[in-house]
């Protein structure tokens, strides 16, 4: 993890975050193995969609919905992507510090808009465009960026599958901001065949669930 990520640290405390958040409290898993240390159930959907909400509500100010159906982000990770491209920001000598608006593309936000409600946390001088080809991922995308007055600090920009191009380029033509950084977490698989192939040679089961849908999953 990024040496700035608090997860890297301090691993949350999951009974504390039940106790303040208590949606994830049907979720909790105390250890067979005689330490007090309380696990989740990271193969239930709906406890890594608790767990989710409430660490971005609590570390992050952030107040998000999931729908059941679509990619759930995990913060830690997520956070480690975002504190990367601040790093290389950094080293373009961009002075993130000095007051310009610089914007920040992130291709395919999801229903979650994970990068750009966090880089509205991290990064004020950062207008993010996001850009969303999926109808239900985008009215969720949409939900989050408005429950958290950020309309003003990020663009959603719907794109359809026909479209020759899912990149905001008359956006960020149109922007007096300079363009910093493109992000984009792509499909990951060509068809619902290769992602089974592939799956039958992982040496072992992933550690969480997945609540992908085809439009997240494949190309």
């Amino acid at each position: 993890m990024h040496p700035k990520n608090p997860y890297c640290a301090a691993p949350p405390d999951f009974a504390a975050l039940a106790y303040s958040y208590p949606g994830l409290k049907p979720f909790l898993i105390d250890r067979s193995d005689g330490t007090a240390r309380v696990l989740i159930d990271f193969k239930n959907p709906e406890a890594i969609r608790q767990l989710s909400i409430a660490l971005l509500k609590r570390d992050f100010d952030l107040d998000i919905s999931l729908p059941p159906d679509r990619l759930c982000p995990m913060v830690p990770g997520r956070l480690d992507y975002c504190l990367w491209i601040i790093d290389l920001l950094d080293l373009q000598d961009l002075e993130i510090t000095n007051g310009e608006d610089l914007i920040g593309v992130d291709i395919g936000t999801g229903a979650s808009a994970i990068y750009p409600l966090l880089f509205s946390r991290l990064l004020s001088c950062v207008k993010m465009m996001a850009t969303e080809i999926d109808q239900k991922s985008y009215e969720s995308a949409q939900t989050n960026i408005s429950n958290n007055d950020l309309a003003k600090q990020i663009d959603l920009i719907r794109y359809t599958v026909k479209q020759s191009s899912i990149f905001p380029t008359a956006h960020i033509l149109a922007s007096p901001c300079r363009l910093a950084f493109t992000m984009c977490n792509p499909p990951f698989y060509s068809s619902r065949e290769e992602m089974d192939e592939l799956s039958l040679k992982k040496d072992a089961g992933p550690l969480a669930t997945c609540t992908g849908s085809d439009t997240e999953m494949i190309t």
